[in-house]
Formats: structure tokens, sequence, C-alpha cells
């Protein structure tokens, strides 16, 4: 096909191939390297799970609920906007080939996952420790303004940080290396020889 008149957007073979690419790309960086990428990565969805967390303050009894995720959904997605847009990373965000076509191709799936309640475990080391200092510092007059004590939140400890972050990351690895990178190998690069490359579906 004339590039000129090809579809802007990766098809999804080639979106295959180049999460393969920057997949063996990624394995030989040196350790340090990958360290400062994961706390970089961190520090992103931390930030985007604290604008969830403060534009929702208050939304309780205002909104209804289905609004109230949507929006959280929504807003959440600046951390994955971050971490595609500052490095190469999030399936769908392969096939975009400028920054506004990574953001578009993540906000829908991100709000959607966090429309219907799953969990992400690099988020819950946000959420989880925030909701830990609450319980050991939040001044009397927060509890007395949602009519709650911490003895209401008994079963958040620090060990209940683990026997989440189990679970959903095992959820994690299997729902995006499994569910998706490893079905689309499966569909488009499974019987692909060495070096070979194919630009059709």
């Amino acid at each position: 096909m004339d590039s000129d008149h090809r579809i802007d957007a990766l098809l999804p073979r080639e979106i295959a191939l180049k999460a393969e690419a920057i997949g063996v790309q990624k394995t030989r960086l040196d350790f340090l390297s990958l360290v400062a990428l994961a706390v970089l990565a961190g520090a992103f969805i931390g930030l985007g799970a604290m604008f969830a967390t403060t534009v929702l303050a208050g939304a309780d009894g205002v909104l209804p609920f289905g609004v109230s995720r949507l929006l959280s959904g929504v807003v959440f997605g600046l951390g994955p906007i971050l971490v595609v847009v500052a490095a190469p990373n999030c399936w769908l965000a392969y096939g975009a080939r400028t920054t506004a076509d990574k953001i578009m191709a993540i906000v829908f799936p991100v709000s959607a996952f966090v429309v219907a309640g799953f969990e992400h475990s690099v988020a819950n080391m946000y959420f989880i420790p925030l909701g830990l200092f609450i319980k050991a510092w939040a001044p009397a007059a927060m509890w007395t303004q949602i009519g709650a004590t911490s003895v209401n939140y008994a079963a958040l400890t620090w060990a209940g940080l683990v026997d989440n972050l189990i679970p959903v990351t095992l959820g994690n690895i299997i729902g995006g290396g499994g569910l998706v990178g490893l079905v689309y190998w499966f569909v488009y690069l499974r019987k692909a020889g060495a070096g070979q490359v194919s630009h059709g579906r």
C-alpha cells in the first residue's frame, strides 16, 4: 500500500512487532536503568491516583456512582498518559504515531478499567498507604465530618497492603502479559520466521 494513502495508525501485526522490539530493548537495559524507569513510572501512576483522589473528594452523595467512577477513570488516566509519553509503554499506544494519538488511544481503556473496579498494583501502592496515613494521622475534625473513626477501618493494615498486592499484581501480569501480549503474539508473531516482517493484518 502506498505510504501516502495508508491509515495513520499501525496495523495489528505492526503493533505486535513493535511491542516485541521494545520488549527486547528493555531486556537489554542495565539493572539501575530499569529501577530508575520503574520508580519514574510509579511516580507517574501515583500522580494520576492523587489527581483522581482530589477530584473525587466530596463527591459522595453529590454525584451518581457511575458518574463519579467515570470521572475518576478519566482523571486517573493522567498517570498512564505520562508513562506512555515519557517512556515507551501501555499496548494501544504502540499503534499511535503522535503524542495526541497515544493519549487518545489509552483514555477510554483506562477509564473503563477504573469504572469496572479493576485494580492496578502500582496505583494501590499509592492508595493503600495513603489510607493508612490518613487512618493514623487524620485530625479529629475529619472523622467527625465523615461520621466514622479509625476503628471502622481496622482491616486497613500494612499486612493488608501485601495481601492486596499479591493477587492484584498477579492479575495485572496475567491480564497484560497473557490476555493482551500473549494473545497478539500468538495471532501475529507465532509463525513468523526470524527477521520476517509483514505490514498486512
